[in-house]
């Protein structure tokens, strides 16, 4: 016999009464390095219970199945919070000399690196998801511009402007951070 939409709604809230005390506490635990990953996972982990209750999986223990799948995603949330971290500290410099050193000097200590930190973690907000993957490809990868053309499928000036439009737009954001901060005279 199928079990209705209600049965699997009553199943699955009674699986996560039973058990979201214990399987955020587990994650805290184990996340104190990235906690700001917490929620996602935590989410992410019973986000999986409902999906697995509506395709009909059989769930014998439901614990021992949610802290297994708790560990693999944050497993994954480490990955990601160290590739962010390396990305950054690779991308900064390159923000450094893209963006920030054609006005105002590193060596300068009124410069801090926090600006340059931002403006990284900015991209994302700032940036289209293209002008992102553009950016990333010429100053992470070191692909030059015809093979990021030929990868995008698109002209060689087409990489140029758009890099260039991405740039103003950093470059846009830096100075205006700089000048909030009062580090331009």
């Amino acid at each position: 016999m199928k079990e209705t939409l209600e049965e699997k709604h009553k199943r699955y809230s009674e699986i996560w009464q039973a058990n979201f005390d214990n399987i955020y506490a587990y994650c805290e635990r184990k996340m104190k390095s990235c906690p700001n990953d917490l929620d996602d996972v935590v989410s992410d982990v019973f986000t999986a219970l409902w999906e697995s209750i509506l395709k009909g999986t059989e769930i014998v223990d439901a614990t021992h199945w949610l802290l297994g799948t708790a560990y693999r995603r944050i497993c994954k949330a480490y990955s990601e919070h160290n590739l962010r971290k390396t990305k950054m500290v690779s991308f900064s410099s390159k923000i450094e000399n893209m963006v920030v050193k054609s006005e105002y000097s590193i060596d300068d200590e009124r410069m801090q690196p926090e600006i340059i930190e931002e403006i990284f973690l900015m991209a994302d907000e700032l940036l289209s998801v293209k002008e992102h993957e553009l950016v990333e490809m010429f100053y992470d990868k070191r692909m030059s511009h015809e093979e990021i053309a030929k990868k995008l499928g698109t002209t060689t000036n087409g990489v140029k402007q758009r890099l260039y439009r991405a740039k103003c737009k950093l470059r846009v954001y830096a100075k205006q951070r700089v000048k909030e901060m009062g580090l331009n005279e």
